[in-house]
């Protein structure tokens, strides 16, 4: 799955760290970086998996 990488920061107060919790159902959420289309996505189902931002894909990795 194709994205872009992210890594921890410390808190700068930037716009490119505020993240919206985007309710899909009772229990689960996607996170959208605030104003933006991009979503946090594993790239895959094996622990430790690198966290990428990625278009809305409504896929199970989203969640």
């Amino acid at each position: 799955m194709p994205g872009v990488g992210i890594w921890q920061q410390p808190l700068g107060g930037t716009r490119l760290q505020y993240w919206e919790l985007v309710k899909e159902d009772t229990e689960s959420y996607r996170i959208r970086l605030k104003g933006s289309d991009l979503y946090l996505s594993s790239t895959s189902d094996k622990v430790d998996s690198p966290v990428v931002l990625n278009l809305e894909t409504r896929a199970k990795s989203q969640l």
